[in-house]
């Protein structure tokens, strides 16, 4: 199983039932696609962008990941299906390693689409 592990910054910044609620997310996710079987990801940023309309997403992840270092990670979660595609333009065009998978809202059955972005350097 992956081990999540949350920088001080993020640990300090999320309340444990938030912290529980994403690393059961990830671990899942994770765990099920053979993604990081038997290693670590460090997350440095968290943001949930679902609700917020292009191109907000890929504007909060950039300035989330300006305060990464290198290895950590950002997780965000978004609504509007063409963050997909600019997410994943900006993260070729800038380098950054990408994972993505879609959940569906228990309640809404609305598409949560979920990103780690992990800073190479």
């Amino acid at each position: 199983m992956p081990q999540i592990h949350f920088t001080e910054n993020l640990q300090n910044s999320l309340t444990e039932p938030q912290r529980s609620v994403i690393t059961d997310s990830l671990n899942a996710q994770l765990t099920k696609d053979g993604t990081l079987p038997n290693d670590t990801l460090t997350l440095g940023a968290f943001f949930d962008a679902q609700g917020l309309p292009c191109p907000m997403p890929l504007l909060k992840a950039k300035v989330a990941l300006r305060t990464l270092t290198a290895q950590e990670s950002l997780y965000l979660l978004a609504s509007d299906g063409n963050s997909q595609t600019d997410i994943a333009a900006f993260c070729q065009k800038n380098a950054l390693a990408m994972r993505t998978w879609t959940t569906t809202h228990a309640q809404t059955s609305a598409t949560i689409f979920h990103f780690i972005i992990t800073k190479n350097v």
